[in-house]
Formats: structure tokens, sequence, C-alpha cells
């Protein structure tokens, strides 16, 4: 099996990445239609999505509130939450725009370019910004939670994590955007010699 180069796995992930490319473009627009939809053109929606069921995931366990919770500020929970998924959706698509980029250079065999350095570094640099980014969310998130969903006999409290697990990645990407960097030199130099 080839793995760069054409009809190879490269050009294979290449079109799943185009896909997935143009897929999050879609989500883009569509998030802030349904935007609009909900919060502005039709007031009834929101009384519909007024009465939830609450679900906790953890890392164990998960727990289903049987009873519907309510919320008194739903037109606040929709707008952020919708804000927050277009947020994670722009990350997503600099993420996947760059690797689309860089898979363009696998599929054309050349891989240790100078540009693709800086979009492994970018990528690493994204996933950073991602991981502290989404644990500021969850951090919003709670607090909105805590302050408008009401559990009979509950106590609900916020917590900031960050997953130590992504940020690790993200350096171990960034180191190996400084092995492209010098694996491009040595190409340049090997170029410029034959």
């Amino acid at each position: 099996m080839k793995y760069i180069g054409k009809k190879s796995l490269s050009s294979v992930l290449q079109i799943l990445l185009n896909i997935m490319w143009y897929v999050l473009l879609a989500i883009v627009v569509i998030i802030p239609v349904f935007m609009v939809i909900t919060l502005l053109v039709d007031p009834n929606l929101l009384s519909k999505v007024g009465q939830m069921k609450l679900k906790i995931y953890s890392s164990g366990f998960d727990v289903y509130l049987k009873t519907a919770i309510s919320t008194n500020d739903m037109k606040t929970f929709v707008a952020i939450t919708l804000s927050l998924a277009e947020m994670i959706t722009g990350i997503a698509l600099i993420i996947v725009y760059q690797l689309r980029m860089i898979f363009k250079t696998l599929v054309k065999e050349t891989p240790f370019t100078q540009e693709n350095a800086k979009r492994i570094r970018l990528i690493g640099i994204v996933l950073i910004f991602g991981t502290v980014f989404a644990a500021i969310l969850d951090l919003i998130m709670g607090n909105f939670y805590m302050q408008h969903v009401k559990i009979p006999d509950a106590d609900i409290t916020t917590k900031f994590s960050i997953d130590f697990g992504s940020v690790l990645i993200a350096c171990v990407i960034i180191i190996l955007s400084e092995v492209f960097r010098r694996g491009a030199k040595l190409q340049e130099e090997h170029d410029l010699t034959v």
C-alpha cells in the first residue's frame, strides 16, 4: 500500500478532508441562519425547547434526569449554545484547511516544504487555543446552568479544567513542525545540489 502519491492512502484522506471541509462550511452557514430563525422569527420554537431533560456525562457513568427541567432564559441558552458551536466549527475549519493543504503536497509527493512546516505549527497552536477555549466554554455553560437551571435538592457548581492530553499532543505537533522545517531545509539543499 502506498502512503503518499496518487492512488495512495494520502489521496483517500485528501478526499475525506475535502468532504469534511465542505460539510464544515455548510455548518458555518447553517448555524447563524438557525439562530436568526430561532431567536427572531419563531419565538414559539423556544417554548417547545423550554422543557428539556438533563444528561450529565462523566468518564465512568452518565446521569439522565427523568423529570424535565426548565430554564427561565431559553433565548440566552440558545444564543450561547449556537454561538459556541459556531466558534468551535471555526476552529475545526482552520485545522481541516491546513490538513487539506498538507495532504495536497503529500499526493504530489512534495511533503517537505516550509509551508507545510508552518501549517503543522499552526495546527498545533490552534489545537492549544481550542483546548483552552473548550475549557472556557465548559465554564460558561456551567455558569449558565448554575444560574438558570433549577433541579430540586441539587447544587450545581462549575469547574475549570483543561484537557492536558490535548495540550501535550499539540506540543508534539509543534515539535514535529520543527522537524518538517528542518526536513524542508534539507530538501531544498538536496534539490540545489542535484
